[in-house]
Order: C-alpha cells, then structure tokens, then sequence
C-alpha cells in the first residue's frame, strides 16, 4: 500500500528543483513497479489525484475511485464500528462519563461523511 504518494510533491511545490527530482524518482518507482507487476497481488495506491495523470509510469493501473462495489474498501461502515468498536466505546463511556449514544455521535461528527463512489449507498467512518 502506498499512502498520499503526491505527499512528497505538495512538500516542494515551491521548490522547483526538489520537485523534478521528486518527479523523476516518483517515475523510476513506478516505472519499477510496473516492471515486476506480475510479482504482486494487489497494489493500493491512495491518495487525492489520478496517478496516471502525473506519472505515465502509473497507466496500467486499474483505477477503483468512483466506484460503487468498492465504497467500503477503506473505511468502516456503521456495521463495522458497531461490530468491531463497540467493547471500545463501551470502554470509553466509562473513562470519559459519556453516554454510548454521545460517543457514537462525536465519532460520526468527526469521520463520517466519506464516498469513494457518488452514488455509494452508505458513507464510511475514514480515520
């Protein structure tokens, strides 16, 4: 998995010298990856821009953003947090005097509200 790789561009976006260097070792590590694609079995690229769209290197690749079987990928559902969380925020009622209703409603607040897809049936929890 890599996460925000533009993390290194928008680091230097006022530093043109830095950037073409970024810019060429970014290219060199796709460009490597798609050489020994064949090797793994799935590759998770996050982050806010098409990859394709800054590095040529990155054209093979097939692009989930937007869409719909894929919503849930990365993120929880309200299922999810229900299922997996909740010992967790039974814990936190406890430490933080709070109702369970209270604490699942400052958790929707902060990280509810995310879509991978537009016409996704459910938003997902995104810390």
């Amino acid at each position: 998995m890599i996460d925000e790789y533009y993390a290194p561009l928008t680091h230097n976006i006022d530093k043109e010298d830095n950037l073409n260097i970024i810019l060429m070792a970014l290219n060199n590590f796709y460009a490597t990856i798609k050489e020994y694609i064949d090797k793994f079995r799935l590759i998770f690229i996050t982050g806010i821009t098409r990859t394709s769209h800054i590095f040529s290197a990155c054209n093979h690749l097939n692009d989930l953003s937007l869409s719909p079987e894929f919503n849930s990928l990365l993120g929880f559902t309200q299922d999810d947090l229900v299922r997996y969380f909740d010992a967790y925020v039974e814990h936190a009622t406890q430490i933080l005097n709070m109702r369970k209703d209270d604490i699942y409603a400052r958790i929707q607040q902060y990280y509810d509200g995310f879509q991978f897809a537009l016409d996704a049936e459910e938003t997902l929890y995104n810390p």
